[in-house]
């Protein structure tokens, strides 16, 4: 068995989604891409994934998560003669190109917009791989395997752009697992498949319709009375689904999740509640979001144009080359009863948001939006948030989460509120 890296490049313009976590940590389908790349490289070389390199900024709290294979210094695994497979965490598809890679080739994507050519992958003997680590920059001996069309992060709209390839992938994935029961007293409509753990509960009354697309529903998730799920959707681990929710095709909830109203292609990274009704599309929500009762986004203008956002405050905004498109939501993020999130709109993290109008661009991160008195969220008081929050999931933030959000805070109270 090989050794594989997986790291961090901090490239693109990804916004909120890696405030609080290293860029293959992003759930981009079922899975995350640390966990999708771990799967496919078991099964195409054999390969196991011992290292994690990410940048200082969010190192400790990765390395909370990840344990050793997240080392102090760009340390290569011990012990493998051969080279090593070093991959970039903003990849999101894995394809033949990286099982056919030979030593001394690198998979390399072209330019996009300002930004240089991303280096995907490379098998490097140890001393290039050293180097590669350190300076981002591949010796003059290493042969480039141009990679035009790869699956990239390069903007936060880009989770939303490549989430059907990345679910597809993902669900073939899971469904080879073979330890799924059966789907008990739900009515069951199409023949694309559908797995539920053993210990998940579907409650009667529900309708699982997989023909477009599998339904996977994993271990301890509950889906309540009156829900339908159109495949292909994915159910994390002790997520509930509520009653009468409506969860279609395209829609990723990931572990811990509470889930009701119209939901179609979201992603939910963990953690985060959206339980009453109101309608979400083509979004991602981060961990530890709590979205007030009718929240709504739109997801499609009213032109039927394409959208344009921005990554970030003092981003231009750029064409998205997407036609459904609607919000990219930070962690820890909540918003209030009645909230409307515009097409293409950011939110930062940490964000509150409370206004009687629509909200879009981008949204600061802890800004506190409010029609009376727009600021910034308190640290104090939105540590105290967060902690309430976590502790009715049983978990409490570590000290490298606290310490790597009081700094985004200060961050963000130089910065002030200019959207």
């Amino acid at each position: 068995m090989g050794s594989a890296i997986l790291f961090d490049d901090g490239g693109g313009r990804l916004g909120p989604l890696t405030d609080l976590r290293a860029s293959f940590e992003i759930r981009t389908g079922a899975m995350t891409t640390l966990e999708r790349w771990t799967a496919i490289l078991k099964d195409w070389r054999g390969d196991e994934i011992r290292r994690l390199v990410v940048p200082l900024s969010i190192a400790e709290i990765v390395r909370d998560r990840h344990g050793e294979r997240v080392p102090s210094a760009s340390s290569l695994p011990r012990g493998d003669a051969g080279p090593l497979l070093v991959i970039n965490g903003r990849w999101l598809a894995p394809d033949s190109r990286v099982r056919d890679l030979k030593p001394g080739q690198a998979i390399v994507a072209p330019a996009v917009g300002e930004d240089g050519p991303c280096v995907l992958a490379a098998l490097l003997d140890r001393a290039a791989a050293q180097e590669f680590l350190e300076s981002r920059v591949l010796s003059k001996a290493t042969r480039s395997v141009p990679a035009d069309d790869a699956a990239v992060l390069e903007r936060p709209w880009d989770v939303i752009r490549h989430r059907d390839l990345c679910l597809t992938t993902d669900l073939e994935l899971l469904q080879a697992r073979g330890n799924w029961s059966g789907p008990g007293p739900a009515t069951v409509v199409g023949q694309c498949g559908v797995g539920v753990a053993a210990d998940a509960s579907v409650l009667p009354g529900v309708v699982l319709d997989a023909s477009s697309g599998p339904i996977v529903i994993d271990e301890g998730a509950v889906i309540r009375p009156g829900s339908v799920i159109v495949g292909p959707v994915y159910i994390g681990p002790r997520s509930v689904i509520s009653e009468r929710a409506l969860i279609k095709s395209g829609s990723v909830v990931g572990p811990m999740c509470k889930v009701g109203g119209e939901v179609s292609g979201c992603i939910f990274q963990g953690y985060s509640n959206k339980v009453h009704d109101g309608f979400l599309g083509d979004s991602f929500i981060g961990e530890w979001v709590n979205l007030g009762a009718l929240t709504t986004n739109s997801n499609l203008l009213n032109t039927y144009g394409e959208v344009r956002a921005r990554a970030d405050v003092a981003d231009p905004r750029e064409p998205t080359g997407m036609t459904f498109l609607g919000c990219i939501v930070g962690d820890h993020v909540k918003t209030a009863i009645l909230t409307r999130l515009m097409t293409g709109a950011v939110i930062g993290t940490g964000a509150m948001i409370s206004t009687t109008g629509a909200t879009g661009g981008v949204v600061p991160r802890f800004a506190w939006l409010t029609d009376q008195h727009p600021g910034i969220f308190r640290i104090d008081e939105f540590l105290e948030t967060a902690r309430a929050m976590m502790k009715r999931r049983g978990m409490a933030p570590s000290p490298a989460l606290v310490a790597r959000l009081m700094r985004l805070h200060e961050q963000a109270t130089r910065g002030g509120l200019s959207c």
